[in-house]
């Protein structure tokens, strides 16, 4: 349920490290509730800060693939560069 509540190194954020997660909650980014020395998170406002994180890389993503068909970068086809 949406409402449920894990810690951050829990279920509820399984691809953050301990660290990175408590960095997005001490930002303010995750809302959370502290008992002791737990932190709380609801699983709803994890997944609203994933899906709000998406959404920014997608108007990323989309804001670099308009500039280069405006300039004409996306017709270079350069092929497959080997990097090691």
């Amino acid at each position: 349920p949406l409402t449920a509540r894990a810690t951050p190194r829990g279920p509820a954020a399984p691809d953050r490290s301990g660290g990175a997660g408590a960095q997005l909650l001490e930002s303010g980014r995750v809302p959370f509730e502290q008992r002791s020395s737990h932190r709380r998170v609801r699983l709803a406002d994890v997944l609203e800060y994933e899906r709000g994180s998406r959404q920014a890389q997608q108007t990323i993503l989309d804001e670099m693939t308009r500039k280069s068909v405006e300039d004409g970068s996306a017709d270079d086809d350069i092929g497959f560069m080997r990097t090691r």
